[in-house]
């Protein structure tokens, strides 16, 4: 399971900066309200039918609900960078953690590569003292780069330094051109951790549920399941 990855994408922070200040519309304070300290808020650039009153991020699963929202279609340069991100796309939102702003710990269901959606973090306004941890790892990502998160892990953020933090979070499916990029073994940083002992663990506890029934069928699928184990040991 990949935790986090930059891609070796860069795009102009101060392009990104100039386009962000230009935007009169006003930030909308994140939804969940319960979740963060201080201000935390977005501003909506695909959305469910191109709604201006919506952050939440939807289920990609509705892919064709998705239309980009006026704001958008005045911001030239970021849809410069949404075009060479070559996969479809779902929610696409600014994101800004402003001045001693806090966002507790949380996970995003579903949002991982294994799972084919993924959530990539641009960073257009940040700084040295922003801290983000996601599983336990401070993240540093600086402005113009392009990260995958893996959101379905536990992550948080906090932003004690003089200046706002903005983020171009896109949410999108995974295909084969995302693939290819993913399967690179010389992108900066790439970090997987390795689920095999915990699903060990778990195929065992299966393996013992089912010798605990006299039903032949579950008995004979225990059997199945206990040669696949000693087939795949864990040192492999």
């Amino acid at each position: 399971m990949i935790r986090y990855l930059q891609l070796p994408f860069y795009y102009d922070p101060h392009l990104l900066q100039q386009e962000v200040a230009n935007i009169t519309d006003a930030w909308k304070l994140h939804f969940n309200k319960a979740g963060y300290q201080g201000n935390w808020s977005g501003l909506p650039l695909r959305t469910p039918g191109g709604s201006m009153d919506n952050l939440l991020a939807e289920s990609l699963n509705n892919e064709a609900a998705f239309e980009d929202t006026l704001l958008l279609k005045q911001c030239t340069y970021i849809q410069q960078v949404l075009e060479s991100i070559l996969c479809p796309q779902t929610s696409i939102r600014l994101l800004r953690l402003d001045t001693g702003a806090v966002v507790h710990e949380h996970t995003d269901t579903g949002l991982l590569f294994e799972q084919g959606e993924v959530r990539l973090h641009i960073p257009i306004r940040t700084h040295s003292q922003v801290e983000f941890y996601l599983d336990g790892d401070r993240l540093n990502m600086e402005e113009g780069t392009c990260w995958y998160i893996n959101a379905s892990l536990p992550h948080r953020l906090a932003n004690p330094s003089p200046v706002a933090r903005i983020h171009l979070v896109v949410d999108c499916i995974v295909n084969d051109w995302l693939k290819d990029w993913f399967a690179k073994t010389d992108l900066p940083v790439k970090s997987i951790k390795d689920t095999r002992e915990a699903d060990h663990k778990r195929q065992q506890e299966i393996i013992y549920n089912l010798r605990q029934s006299k039903d032949p069928n579950q008995l004979r699928l225990a059997d199945e399941l206990e040669q696949k184990s000693r087939l795949t040991p864990l040192n492999s």
